[in-house]
């Protein structure tokens, strides 16, 4: 095995070992986290809903399965790639069976806790040649899982995160997909606008803002923000 492999295998351990703990995640689609959940389920192990998995961040789970007795027998179950020179630096957290995995760059990996399998992943194209000096553009920290059904909830959270890193392009579009989720275009494409004045080259920013202007009937500048985005980033689905 190369050097570069053991290496590589060495920064997945940490959700590897979680992986290898969730005997009880059958759930293939993710589920709601709400405050009540994470309060009901911080005895039972099953998940790793938030960041030190309960809201006393213990980072220790209840499970009992494996212990100092048999931890001789325990061997490796799978192994995921998670492309990043610069390595992991955060735990994942787990949602009913899926590992969500937050890589440099705000790339984000959904990976099935059972087989490895890379579910999905989201690559904001964060441009270090323009954020250089930037150490949150470089590394991460962490992530939180969401309901798209709680728009309202959302927006006071990117409220927040907005406050405090005012810099951060991919933060105006998380915000803006929750205004478009209650049905406020017109919100949704002032956040999308702040993110393009961040980032001129923001594919995703121009993607989401097409898709607002679509909403509102603005047909001719929809076109313009989509042809831009497909320019920038060709991976992204053509309307």
């Amino acid at each position: 095995m190369s050097d570069e492999r053991i290496s590589n295998m060495t920064k997945y351990l940490s959700f590897i070992a979680i992986a290898g703990m969730l005997t009880a995640a059958t759930a293939t689609k993710p589920g709601d986290v709400t405050e009540a959940r994470v309060i009901a389920e911080a005895s039972t192990g099953n998940d790793w809903l938030v960041g030190g998995r309960s809201f006393d961040e213990q980072h220790f789970s209840p499970l009992e399965q494996i212990t100092d007795q048999n931890i001789g027998n325990l061997g490796l179950a799978w192994a995921t790639d998670i492309p990043s020179a610069m390595g992991l630096a955060t735990e994942p957290i787990v949602v009913d069976g899926v590992i969500y995995v937050s890589a440099p760059q705000s790339r984000v990996y959904a990976v099935d806790a059972l087989s490895g399998k890379v579910l999905w992943k989201f690559d904001p194209k964060v441009r270090l040649d323009r954020m250089r000096n930037s150490w949150s553009a470089h590394s991460n920290r962490g992530l939180a899982y969401i309901k798209l059904g709680q728009p309202d909830r959302a927006i006071v959270d990117f409220d927040e995160a907005v406050r405090l890193a005012p810099g951060a392009a991919s933060l105006y579009v998380n915000r803006g997909q929750a205004y478009e989720a209650k049905s406020e275009p017109e919100r949704a494409i002032k956040d999308y606008d702040q993110a393009i004045r961040l980032v001129p080259d923001y594919a995703q920013a121009y993607f989401r803002r097409a898709a607002a202007l679509r909403e509102m009937g603005q047909l001719e500048r929809a076109i313009a923000d989509q042809t831009k985005a497909n320019q920038l980033d060709p991976e992204l689905p053509a309307p």
